[in-house]
């Protein structure tokens, strides 16, 4: 097949070198070749080893060889993240460990010194490092790290230091390090600058002894420049070098994209100019004056005054400004307060701009006074950092930082008036650090970047990088000379981040002030002005654990007039203006500027391991491709929907995602507030419950306006959002405020750029996503377009009298997106001809409850399959109101015979009660976190009967709508959520069976060692258990462990009826669960015995074994579920405890199983989307996908409907079956691994093995009659559960499957 060739063709790609055997023609015949590869300009490929035919769509997207290689050989050693890979036990030493931790920071210093000049110090820190931790060192030091050094010295401000830089030339051999073309191209290039011609030859001699193509240096960034790059080509004449055949096949590439960036660079121009005398300008909104929003405002602005530049160029100069501004907008005073804020004399930027004016001297002189003071070289290793930014961007950052709105939410420790040191003082490391690093990405961001930049976007744009081999060729381009892998650009430490904000913290606690007018203490009847602290250190409880933590407290005054006026949010994600940079490695791609990277993966760094490792052997083509896809979707604002929001938030209505703002009366204070302790208790609670929820709604109402300024600056303009994927492979945008993944009001802006006519088809489409919206989405599709017909009035009242008709819309759950559908439904049956009205709403294909689709699909369950629509039917399964029926039948029963929860809840059993608990038991919910989901839908219920009863009288009541108290809520909760998993487990064997398998495999790969790391005397003693014939044989242990996962939930389930007592969900649960996971083979060894002296006990071994899988595109997925560490680190407010990654820790074995499941059908997930992509993407439809809800024109659904189900099947019939390769990738990557059993000895077993121990040397047990022995078994999984007789190929008629 084609796809064949286009594989084979690159081993011809690589070795293409002018002068090998693959030579293309000679002079200007060779560009032209490299230009008929990029952009097809002639048919004649025959011969040039890049080129080869276009691919099919069957070739390409839907070939198992290509859609399902077998990726799973692709192997990372555990411990590859640490260094020393052959001294397994010293490695794992926490002395080692914490040595690797500093040996990071001091190289991070040294990069921070470098960059400021002060390179003694530099090299004082290096070399002592060195001495130190010569291992550790040799495993992080790199060229760039020597390519640092040499730079530095060459481009001293006072005078180049060549010999130093040879020095630092020749360590790289002592370290064994080999230099690359940046090394010799910075040399070579101050050799010419200098007038040393012989010594450029020898350094082109030197280079070509070591394989490295002088095309590359002359075609590198330090001779970009013409005199450079003049000077170096006479030289090379001079050495009888013919520059024609210098150049490397990437050059002419190179050259060709470049020369096509130019030629598309005035047709962009006058595309750019159409586009902006057409821009709309859109209702302005009033805003609640947050920073971010005005940043946004202002970048925007400015962008348009700029709007004779390309929209590269454009989308260029936006990423850069973005940063910029948000240091700038201290400086742009607001509007005047409200009335009753008018009490302070100054508003937040005045204040600031006070603040500012006194902290910009204070800092300068501390860093001074510091840097005298350090006489050490590496005493206060955070202060390089400091040196990066001036003084004023310190300070604009840090106020900035501090005057963030902190609200409370499950990944914040912020309630109310105050913030965490920790917290605070990594916001504003990580600020600084991402100023620093934008202005260095800026600097790098040279002409020949820009213009290959250019090229690689012209090829995008076009499709030609969906061709694999372009797209390799490409990524192998982009590597070498975009790469921001070439640059040493360290992360900075969270050690470094929270010292640096510490220092600033502290400097402004000290300066900021704020005014405020109080009661004269000697004439109470009159006011006085004074200045207060605007920020206070002190410590408190806080957080989910209510742990003591030093906090920075907030003045009332400022904290009441930040609830008021936001001053910040980020707002440098924005989405694009053109497509996004295509993803040609894991670490090139998305914004043009910005450092993204094609996985999150934070403090992850074995996965990072393995992302490098399959980058390296191009196992991610297929994730990058379907990425690419989602980002190349061009949107556009709904104007209409905006101008309809953009009313009602002027006007204060509130609506779902447009909230209203709040007003809660102050508390009144009890008069026995002195003496009367509950009383007190109780108003300290009031007063907290106000302060959240008035955080709450300005919070919301911030994140509201951000959407609604973003969508009013891009109304008009064509906006991309880039996609990347979590560790599971997960795609989302990258664009954090606005994207189609957003909230209802998000979705509901938001149309296709481009329209497609609607047909009849999609006029049908276009009535069933009305009735769906409107919440009639559990009918036949025929019944749907019957509902829409029916209401066809309220949808024209909808479209016409948005605010001022009945506002139908604004019932739905999903009012925004329903009314969007709503107004193109009314223009397309006002439209001459319906059929051929120009339709750009997307229409939505969900998935029923995607999770167990996808577990039905593996095991085969046939069951399991009708309930979640995989069996053709003529109404949709409705799964959520199936678990809600089973579990009104076990109440019945159960009321029968006098339970009294099900007396209660007899007949409260209702399909919202259940959902939220059944669509999240496949993703690992646990029976704590249902039981709060249950405990929350009940709370919800009697919510809305109070408010019925208060409307209606009492009487209005039913029996079943009794409000319940707060006991009888959280008895039924325990019951529902029990009834809730048995009727799961019943409705769903296969899927529950299946999900057993995987949460017990990963149990025991998470306990597991390899035997390289296991003492020679614990290999030995356990071989001669064997031979004693008392070792269990390794599938026992595999069955067992099998057993004990599928009478685990029968065991949790009962203990939970049982418990008749409040569990906090907050203290304690989860402590036990890392006590669990801690356990190690020396717990095992003193659970069998009192005894302490005992002989045989073994020395722990840490359990560092991660669970590890490849997705069936490639992308290898990591689970970063470790016992992490605190460190304490000292800062100038206070000591801060901190995670630290950089030990290695052993994993969370608890966390490793219960995630596993979950995560897996995720991975499933996320490829069945991306395959989708794919494939319609090859045959010219759009998709956008927000997980398991798939977008397409209202014409294409037919046929993407067809696509995602011919997907969904070939994803789960590959032979062998998803589940057994799974079984066969952990079968070979954890080959050699063993687990900890107890083995019980007594008797004639227990002499045996005493004996044993006395010829070893070893103390024989003595005072038991019985003994259980700690040792090891060999790993063994434990094979698949029974496969079910479902067809998948029955999918393909199933039409409710995605509906």
């Amino acid at each position: 097949m084609h796809a064949t060739k286009h594989i084979r063709s690159l081993e011809g790609a690589r070795r293409l070198r002018l002068g090998g055997r693959s030579r293309p023609p000679a002079g200007d015949g060779r560009k032209r070749y490299a230009t008929q590869l990029l952009y097809g300009t002639s048919a004649n490929t025959k011969g040039y080893p890049y080129m080869s035919p276009s691919p099919t769509t069957d070739d390409v997207v839907l070939d198992h060889r290509i859609l399902f290689p077998k990726y799973h050989k692709l192997k990372v050693t555990q411990q590859g993240m640490y260094p020393d890979q052959d001294r397994v036990l010293d490695r794992l030493s926490e002395s080692r460990a914490i040595g690797r931790a500093g040996i990071e920071e001091r190289l991070s210093a040294i990069f921070a010194l470098l960059q400021t000049g002060e390179t003694y110090r530099a090299e004082t820190i290096f070399n002592r490092a060195l001495r130190s931790n010569p291992n550790d060192m040799k495993d992080l030091v790199d060229v760039r790290v020597i390519n640092a050094f040499i730079e530095a010295h060459l481009e001293c401000k006072k005078e180049a230091n060549i010999s130093r830089a040879l020095d630092w030339y020749q360590t790289s051999t002592d370290l064994e390090i080999t230099p690359n073309h940046i090394t010799f191209a910075m040399l070579i290039r101050y050799y010419l600058r200098v007038g040393a011609v012989e010594d450029v030859a020898k350094m082109i001699n030197q280079m070509e002894a070591l394989g490295i193509p002088v095309g590359d240096v002359v075609g590198s960034e330090r001779f970009a420049e013409r005199e450079d790059r003049s000077a170096l080509e006479a030289v090379l004449r001079s050495m009888g070098k013919d520059l024609h055949s210098l150049a490397t096949a990437d050059q002419l590439l190179l050259s060709a994209l470049g020369e096509s960036a130019s030629a598309s660079h005035s047709e962009s121009d006058i595309r750019n100019e159409e586009a902006t005398k057409s821009k709309t300008i859109a209702r302005k909104l009033n805003p609640t004056a947050a920073a971010g929003v005005g940043i946004i405002q202002k970048a925007l602005r400015d962008m348009e005054k700029h709007g004779h530049a390309s929209k590269f160029d454009q989308q260029l100069w936006l990423e850069e400004r973005s940063f910029a501004a948000a240091l700038e907008m201290s400086e742009d005073k607001a509007r005047s307060l409200p009335k009753h804020l008018q009490v302070i004399a100054h508003n937040p930027t005045d204040i600031t701009l006070e603040w500012n004016k006194v902290l910009v001297p204070l800092i300068d002189r501390e860093v001074r006074g510091l840097s005298r003071a350090a006489k050490d070289a590496e005493k206060y290793l955070f202060l390089p950092f400091l040196k990066l930014l001036s003084p004023e961007q310190l300070s604009r950052i840090t106020i900035t930082e501090f005057l963030r709105p902190r609200v409370k939410s499950s990944e914040s420790t912020t309630v109310g008036g105050h913030i965490t040191v920790t917290q605070l003082t990594m916001a504003i490391g990580k600020a600084v650090e991402a100023e620093y690093n934008a202005r260095k990405m800026r600097e790098k961001n040279t002409r020949q970047k820009i213009k290959l930049d250019k090229g690689i976007h012209k090829l995008h744009s076009d499709g030609k990088l969906f061709n694999l081999t372009i797209r390799k060729i490409i990524s192998k381009i982009s590597q070498k000379h975009l790469s921001t892998e070439l640059d040493w650009i360290p992360v900075w430490p969270d050690a470094v981040r929270v010292q640096l904000g510490g220092f600033l913290s502290r400097l402004l606690i000290e300066v900021a002030k704020v005014r405020i007018r109080k009661p004269d203490a000697e004439h109470p009847e009159e006011f006085v002005v004074a200045d207060e602290p605007a920020f206070t250190r002190t410590n408190m409880r806080t957080g989910k654990g209510f742990k003591l933590a030093g906090v920075i407290r907030y003045h009332p005054a400022l904290y009441d007039l930040l609830i008021n006026r936001n001053i910040h949010i980020d707002a440098w994600r924005l989405p694009m203006l053109i497509p996004p940079k295509p993803w040609v490695s894991s670490t090139s791609g998305g914004y043009i500027t910005t450092r993204s990277r094609m996985v999150r993966l934070y403090q992850n760094r074995l996965g990072q391991e393995y992302l490098r490792a399959a980058d390296k052997a191009e196992n991610l083509d297929q994730v990058a491709r379907a990425l690419d896809v989602l980002g190349s979707v061009p949107w556009v604002i709904n104007e209409s929907i905006y101008e309809v929001a953009a009313h009602m938030w002027n006007n204060n209505e509130h609506a779902v995602g447009l909230p209203a703002p709040v007003h809660f009366p102050v508390p009144t204070k009890p008069d026995d507030y002195e003496t009367n302790d509950k009383a007190r208790m109780q108003y300290h609670k009031e007063l907290r419950h106000r302060e959240q929820k008035l955080a709450e709604n300005f919070s919301q109402r911030v994140d509201a306006n951000y959407k609604l300024e973003i969508a009013r600056a891009f109304v008009g303009e064509t906006m991309y959002f880039p996609h990347n994927v979590d560790f599971r492979g997960r795609a989302y945008p990258m664009p954090v405020h606005l994207n189609h993944i957003g909230n209802d009001l998000c979705r509901g802006l938001l149309l296709f750029q481009h329209g497609k006519p609607l047909g009849e088809r999609g006029l049908q489409w276009l009535k069933i996503q009305i009735a769906s919206l409107a919440g009639f989405d559990k009918a036949s599709f025929r019944r749907r377009e019957q509902y829409t017909d029916d209401h066809r009035e309220d949808v024209f009242d909808s479209a016409d009298h948005p605010l001022d008709g009945r506002r139908w819309w604004l019932k739905a759950e999903k009012p925004w997106e329903l009314l969007a559908a709503c107004m193109e439904f009314t223009r397309a049956l006002r439209s001459p001809n319906p059929a051929e009205y120009i339709c750009r709403l997307p229409i939505h294909q969900d998935g029923t409850c995607n999770g167990l689709q996808h577990y039905a699909a593996l095991g085969g369950d046939e069951a399991g399959a009708r309930h979640v629509n995989l069996l053709p039917s003529d109404k949709p399964e409705d799964v959520y109101s199936g678990v809600a029926i089973k579990v009104q039948e076990i109440v019945n029963k159960d009321a029968e015979a006098s339970v009294p929860e099900a007396i209660i809840m007899k007949e409260r059993i209702n399909r919202k009660l259940v959902k939220q608990t059944v669509m999240t038991n496949t993703y690992g919910v646990t029976l704590i976190g249902a039981r709060e989901q249950v405990r929350n839908r009940l709370k919800e219920a009697r919510a809305a009967a109070l408010v019925k009863q208060q409307t209606h009288g009492p009487e209005s009541l039913s029996l079943s709508e009794r409000p319940l108290s707060d006991e009888e809520i959280q008895m039924c909760s325990r019951y529902v959520t029990t009834l809730i998993f048995q009727a799961m487990g019943q409705l769903f064997e296969g899927a529950r069976a299946i999900q057993n398998w995987l949460n017990a495999t990963a149990g025991m790969i998470a306990r597991s060692t390899p035997v390289e790391q296991i003492p020679r005397q614990q290999l030995d003693d356990a071989a001669q258990l064997s031979r004693m014939g008392v070792l269990p044989h390794p599938f026992t242990v595999a069955r067992t462990a099998r057993v004990q996962a599928d009478e685990a939930s029968n065991t949790l389930l009962s203990a939970l009826e049982e418990d008749n007592k409040e569990i906090s969900i907050d203290e304690g649960f989860s402590n036990l669960e890392d006590e669990l996971s801690a356990m190690s083979l020396d717990d095992l060894e003193k659970e069998s015995s009192d005894d302490s002296s005992t002989s045989t006990k073994a020395p722990a071994v840490p359990k560092m074994t991660t669970v590890v899988w490849t997705s069936p595109l490639g992308l290898p997925v990591v689970q970063p579920y470790r016992l992490d560490r605190d460190r304490q680190i000292q800062t100038f407010l206070q000591t801060v405890s901190l995670r630290d990654h950089s030990v290695p820790t052993p994993v969370n074995a608890q966390k490793q199983s219960s995630a596993f499941p979950p995560n897996y059908i995720h991975s499933l997930d996320a490829c069945h989307m991306m395959l989708s992509a794919l494939s319609c993407q090859a045959v010219g439809i759009t998709f956008a996908s927000v997980h398991d809800s798939y977008w397409t024109h209202a014409c294409d659904v037919d046929r993407m409907s067809e696509i995602l189900r011919d997907c969904f099947i070939k994803l789960h019939s590959q032979q062998p079956p998803v589940l057994d390769q799974l079984r066969d990738e952990f079968i070979e990557r954890y080959s050699g691994h063993k687990i900890p059993v107890l083995v019980p000895l007594s008797g004639e077993k227990l002499q045996e093995w005493n004996k044993y121990l006395c010829e070893t040397n070893r103390k024989p047990i003595r005072g038991v009659d019985a003994k259980k022995i700690s040792t090891w078994v060999d790993l063994e999984i434990s094979p698949l559960p029974p496969k079910g007789r479902f067809d998948i190929r029955k999918v393909r008629d199933s039409p409710y499957f995605f509906h």
